[in-house]
């Protein structure tokens, strides 16, 4: 069996800061556009969870265009902790942001953010209940009038699915994407991702605890939202 994809540890993790450019059109063009659907829950110093941070380029971005906010940045991968701390030491950052190995269940149960983000990490998540937890347990880390911003990989049908595949790979290529790291992706995207229609997307949210769910950009299959008014439901999803 060849090497996993989505080996944030290994290969896939030590070039993802390339390859995702590579594979998702727009991509910091969609960082930058969550930062615009956040701002009016931040002001000029809003506090922002990034769960799953990754490799950090999310917060260089939206760092860059805020200069006054501030980041806490969770990720369960110690080498995407490792690098998103190696390059905020070199742009600056560093006293703005605080990194911590784990997951959002690591965070006191409290509102401590005025917002929140959840970029491409719910779409691993098989079950859904697990995930509208997810959804729920960011929410109640938010401070009143809060708002998160999701973005996942999101289809209507398998084939949609991979009709989508198939016009990302001719969109790589374009990018310069090595074929051979592209195919290991697409296999494990078809074995170990869960591709939910986005309007199920958009209710797993509400049941979540978020009163207003608005889808504000889509790139091929990968659909983002921002919400808000986020209640405890009467029983969590």
């Amino acid at each position: 069996m060849g090497a996993k994809a989505f080996d944030f540890d290994g290969d896939y993790g030590a070039n993802y800061e390339t390859f995702i450019k590579q594979v998702i059109p727009g991509y910091e063009a969609m960082h930058a556009l969550s930062g615009a659907m956040l701002e009016p829950a931040c002001g000029p110093r809003g506090r922002v969870l990034v769960v799953g941070c990754g490799t950090g380029s999310e917060i260089r971005i939206l760092g860059k265009i805020h200069p006054g906010w501030t980041f806490t940045g969770l990720d369960p991968s110690e080498a995407m902790i490792t690098s998103t701390r190696a390059a905020l030491g070199t742009n600056g950052m560093g006293e703005r942001v605080t990194l911590i190995k784990g997951t959002i269940s690591d965070l006191p149960k409290a509102p401590s953010f005025d917002a929140a983000t959840c970029m491409l990490v719910s779409h691993f998540i098989r079950d859904e209940k697990e995930k509208t937890k997810l959804f729920h347990e960011i929410g109640s880390r938010l401070a009143p009038g809060g708002r998160l911003v999701v973005a996942d990989a999101c289809d209507e049908s398998s084939q949609s699915f991979r009709d989508m595949m198939a016009c990302r790979w001719m969109f790589a290529r374009t990018q310069g994407a090595d074929p051979e790291r592209y195919r290991r992706f697409q296999e494990e995207c078809n074995s170990s991702l869960n591709s939910i229609d986005p309007t199920r997307e958009q209710e797993l949210i509400r049941l979540a605890g978020f009163g207003t769910v608005r889808k504000f950009w889509t790139s091929l299959h990968i659909n983002a939202w921002f919400a808000t008014n986020f209640k405890e439901p009467s029983a969590p999803a």
